[in-house]
């Protein structure tokens, strides 16, 4: 019967909102602008060093401000927790974050962006920007930053829990993927000779907890490094590879970059710092206190025990606390290697998956997230993976995979098992954000029941684990 209402509820709004939101975004924001004309400076840069003969190791790396001034005058709305949230001023800028590494044969471009997450088509919207024929070698991810920007749409206007506006705001959206762009432009530009070191460390257990109290250990802490140093020593930028939600800050209404924003400024001095989130999934947070938490919610928590002075304390206690994890991995790091001898492989697999989920086809079909979705069939959508390895003198010594959602601790490991090399890195919300990824054995639990209403359904794990796979054999 409740769900019959709520049905009912979003066919009388649905029509007034695809009306009144786009008026009134187009009121706020200014209307359409062209859209910039398609760089080609990777395209240029890649297609010199292929055609030369200095097939070493280049690596550059570069950050770009994506706060704008759309969110410093006339604000733009928060991804995660409440809907409707519009920031109220700025308490840290948000940017763009990207690594390029080319060995003259072949490349891959590593971005990261401060935002809650994107979606499929809008990063191949970016990659246009940014290439006219190499977007297979570019993985996109988001921090999932839940003070940032509304990059999907889900938290805009509401009638209480049911979305009736699109929290996207298309101005805003179009800037973000100009700044994307340049942000590898320049990266690009300052590529210069390189060496590469690995390192593993494991960050204090104090820093994050499972949400659910039942599996309050069911976490991963290994934080994954990689470092690219050109050949004076000097540190050009760091990979960081770690699994916990950025929302420290809960449900603030200022904008800001959390606790991986206050990673990245305590690392200023390797450079360029791109965080790709882990196992996050299933649902891996932050760490208020276990004696202040007990068996109370999170949100019970934070709404009574966590004023916004205690919420900066916390989110600075894990990006500091993150950032000493780095240090150690580094410093504990074996022998770099390169800039010779080093060959980068890039596969990349377009799949669809099925989607049970009636709120996303809603979402969808309203206009509210921008994504296509088979309405007509099985309300299936597109998104892909992409595996990068990289081998030294044939053999293998690091792999990449970007995975389009947020894997539960428990696939997280299923599929970095499937991995191979030394050093293996799961980019999660990586080319997407699809929602939750849980086991199909784990997906009836009953503290995965919020899980359930932000995932795809029960094949998402069996289908991306069968696309890894794949991507392995080709």
């Amino acid at each position: 019967m409740r769900k019959v209402l709520l049905m009912l509820i979003l066919v009388v709004t649905g029509a007034w909102a695809a009306a009144c939101c786009s008026n009134t975004c187009e009121l706020l924001y200014g209307g359409p602008q062209k859209p910039a004309a398609r760089p080609t400076v990777l395209d240029k840069a890649h297609d010199a060093r292929r055609a030369g003969t200095d097939h070493r190791l280049f690596v550059g790396a570069a950050q770009v401000d994506i706060t704008t001034d759309l969110a410093r005058t006339k604000g733009i709305y928060l991804g995660g927790f409440d809907q409707g949230r519009r920031n109220k001023g700025v308490r840290s800028d948000v940017y763009a974050h990207c690594m390029y590494l080319d060995t003259g044969t072949n490349f891959v471009v590593f971005e990261e962006i401060d935002t809650i997450g994107i979606e499929h088509p809008d990063i191949m919207d970016a990659k246009a920007l940014m290439t006219q024929k190499y977007a297979d070698h570019i993985i996109i991810n988001a921090a999932h930053d839940h003070v940032g920007p509304d990059t999907i749409g889900y938290w805009g206007p509401s009638m209480g829990i049911v979305p009736v506006c699109s929290g996207r705001i298309e101005p805003y959206m179009r800037e973000l993927k100009r700044r994307m762009a340049k942000c590898v432009e320049m990266a690009v530009k300052n590529a210069r000779p390189a060496q590469l070191l690995f390192g593993t460390a494991k960050a204090a257990k104090d820093l994050s907890r499972n949400l659910h109290y039942a599996i309050i250990d069911q976490k991963d802490d290994t934080v994954n490094v990689m470092q690219a140093l050109d050949l004076h020593g000097k540190s050009i930028g760091v990979m960081v590879n770690y699994g916990n939600h950025a929302e420290a800050m809960w449900n603030d209404w200022k904008l800001g970059a959390d606790w991986p924003g206050v990673m990245c400024r305590e690392l200023k001095d390797l450079g360029v710092v791109v965080f790709v989130q882990g196992a996050v999934g299933g649902l891996v947070t932050v760490n208020p206190g276990r004696k202040l938490c007990g068996k109370r919610s999170l949100d019970d928590v934070f709404a009574h025990d966590m004023p916004t002075p205690k919420r900066v304390a916390l989110r600075n206690k894990v990006g500091r606390g993150v950032a000493a994890a780095v240090r150690k991995a580094l410093k504990d790091a074996g022998p770099a290697i390169g800039p010779d001898g080093l060959v980068l492989k890039v596969a990349r697999k377009a799949f669809r998956v099925k989607n049970d989920n009636w709120v996303f086809a809603y979402m969808a079909k309203r206009g509210i997230i921008k994504r296509p979705v088979d309405l007509s069939g099985d309300n299936s959508f597109t998104t892909d993976m992409i595996l990068i390895s990289l081998s030294k003198d044939d053999r293998l010594v690091a792999q990449f995979v970007s995975v389009p959602g947020e894997p539960a601790p428990t696939v997280f490991a299923d599929l970095k098992g499937m991995m191979r090399g030394k050093w293996r890195f799961l980019i999660g919300l990586g080319e997407d954000e699809i929602g939750y990824i849980l086991r199909k054995a784990d997906w009836h639990q009953p503290y995965y029941k919020y899980e359930r209403t932000m995932s795809p359904g029960i094949e998402t794990a069996p289908t991306v684990k069968s696309v890894l796979k794949a991507l392995e054999a080709m």
